[in-house]
């Protein structure tokens, strides 16, 4: 795609404005034209696909596809051994039947079972065994010595794609380094249909640590599964141990439906059992500069600044206004009153605006150990806010924190950057409901994410520092994403810390680029970013190659960004 697409695709999709706010400008014109783009879009813009449509087309397997991978196998010149352990629970023959039925049917068959139950004479348990008279299927009351190879431990109900352990073995194959691989799952109605699909991020040891998203499908090379014996008992735990410092390479994330969990009439599965992850607040507290630049609109200025210093549990921190030439008389007011408080700061900058260069003025002054860039176009919702931030900054091996930020209507409008999402960057979960716990629980976890917006970010001096602050030729646009960019490109993290919730009355302050030398100047910083940052700026550690990069985040899209391997080109 050129630059020049993905410039027009963004200006596309930041021309929405609310009514309200326009029609209160007395801009009914500007209005029609907005509402008239509004309804073409929503004209053009496909609706999801089904998702049994979707799986019709993406993970069944036809005949010719079959024949294909069983060629294949048959012509592999080694095939690793997988070995499964199922925990027999009472009660749970029926569920038991149909996991191993599933392996039974499976296209790549070196693999072999045990069945673990505290009673092997269990009538039920012995008569779901001997209805398969298979002899890779034994019963064990123990976990028995694990040979050379794989292991997978799951649950009775967890059934298995008929080609999963074959697309195991092509990735093993691919991927030498590898030591733990896992896969996407969706789930099964009580009338057996498949319904809502599991789609995974790669490795994200934040979201791991918060929730166990890697199951109910994840191997382990046997190296791995010896080294953490004391674990096996809970597979989360496992997880976390396993993958704790392994890189991308030695843990394989397969963006494909291989797995399929039995569910009943309840659905709370669709939000994962979580962990509370709390990490400490440093002692003492350090001290935090807050720098929020300005221009005119006094009365967003005034409520920015009420709500930080009325709502703001957080006692140790300082604010910097930078103020861009303010001519309203009552911005001007709002800053005079302001300069005259404690721990409160002006600092005036003239010229053509420059965001870049503002924050980095501003931060030559602070005081601070940590930096909060802040639009004046927020308002504080929760009075935690900033410890949640210090809370997560303050990890060594944090680089850059953002916060939840919501419309004014309550949605949010922002929960990481999801590179690619409209032509270049999107915002996650936009629109979704402000109460929502986000895509399969996401939003209630602290977890790794691409890029965060500079309308609320937190980050440490010395990293800013090291980075020499905001890239200035960035004026407006994509200063943030940058400095995320390099972040990562340092081995930092960057994350999103959904305990902070703000309001972000998006872009009233400086307003949309609709003229046209602010498209030309955003031309020019796109090709900015692509000339620095290349392919490698869609990166996302956050967002499945299966869900959706046109409009409304996590949503299937259409065509997955990664083929299956059993289907034939």
């Amino acid at each position: 795609m050129s630059i020049t697409s993905w410039a027009q695709r963004h200006l596309w999709s930041r021309r929405f404005v609310t009514a309200f706010r326009l029609l209160s400008a007395g801009q009914f014109l500007l209005l029609f034209n907005r509402l008239r783009l509004f309804i073409l879009n929503r004209l053009i813009r496909k609706k999801p696909p089904k998702y049994s449509e979707w799986r019709n087309k993406w993970v069944k397997v036809n005949q010719l596809e079959r024949i294909q991978v069983l060629k294949t196998i048959e012509e592999l010149p080694d095939k690793p051994l997988f070995t499964f352990l199922i925990s027999f629970k009472e009660k749970s023959p029926e569920l038991l039947e149909k996991t191993l039925k599933s392996l039974v049917n499976q296209l790549y068959v070196n693999w072999k079972v045990e069945v673990l139950a505290l009673d092997s004479q269990d009538h039920s348990l012995i008569s779901s065994v001997n209805n398969f008279d298979d002899n890779r299927v034994s019963i064990s009351k123990s976990e028995s010595e694990i040979g050379k190879g794989w292991v997978c431990k799951i649950d009775p109900g967890v059934i298995l794609h008929e080609a999963a352990l074959f697309t195991v073995t092509s990735s093993i194959r691919k991927n030498q380094e590898a030591l733990i691989i896992y896969s996407d799952h969706d789930h099964i109605s009580e009338t057996n249909c498949f319904i809502d699909p599991y789609m995974k991020p790669d490795l994200n040891p934040d979201l791991l640590k918060g929730t166990n998203y890697l199951a109910p499908f994840v191997i382990f090379k046997d190296t791995i599964w010896e080294k953490y014996s004391d674990y096996h008992s809970n597979l989360h735990d496992l997880s976390i141990a396993a993958t704790n410092n392994l890189s991308s390479k030695k843990v394989i994330h397969l963006p494909h439906v291989l797995a399929s969990i039995q569910v009943g009439r309840d659905r709370s599965y669709l939000l994962p059992e979580m962990r509370e992850i709390e990490f400490p607040v440093p002692e003492p507290l350090p001290l935090v500069s807050i720098l929020i630049p300005t221009k005119n609109q006094g009365h967003l200025l005034e409520s920015c600044l009420n709500s930080l210093v009325n709502e703001t549990s957080y006692p140790n921190f300082e604010v910097i206004v930078i103020d861009h030439e303010s001519t309203e008389e009552k911005a001007k007011k709002v800053i005079e009153n302001f300069d005259i408080m404690p721990n409160s700061y002006v600092l005036p900058f003239t010229g053509q605006f420059n965001f870049s260069a503002m924050m980095n003025h501003a931060s030559s002054v602070a005081s601070g150990e940590i930096l909060v860039l802040l639009n004046n176009d927020t308002e504080i919702i929760e009075s935690n806010w900033l410890t949640e931030m210090v809370r997560q900054v303050t990890r060594p091996e944090v680089g850059v924190v953002g916060a939840l930020l919501f419309f004014a209507n309550g949605n949010i409008q922002h929960a990481g950057v999801t590179p690619g999402v409209d032509a270049f960057m999107g915002h996650s979960h936009k629109n979704w409901s402000g109460k929502s716990a986000g895509y399969f629980g996401r939003l209630r976890v602290a977890h790794d994410v691409a890029a965060v917006t500079g309308a609320c970010l937190a980050i440490k001096v010395s990293t800013w520092n090291s980075f020499g602050g905001l890239d200035e030729n960035l004026a407006v646009a994509y200063n943030d994403i940058d400095l995320c960019m390099r972040a990562r490109k340092a081995g930092l993290k960057v994350i999103i810390a959904p305990k902070a919730k703000l309001t972000h009355h998006e872009s009233i302050s400086r307003g949309f680029d609709d003229k046209p030398e602010e498209k030309e100047r955003l031309i020019k910083e796109l090709e900015i970013m692509k000339d620095k940052w290349g392919d490698s700026i869609f990166e996302d550690i956050a967002y499945s190659t299966n869900l959706s990069l046109e409009g409304k985040t996590f949503v299937l899209s259409e065509t997955p960004r990664v083929t299956p391997p059993w289907q034939i080109n």
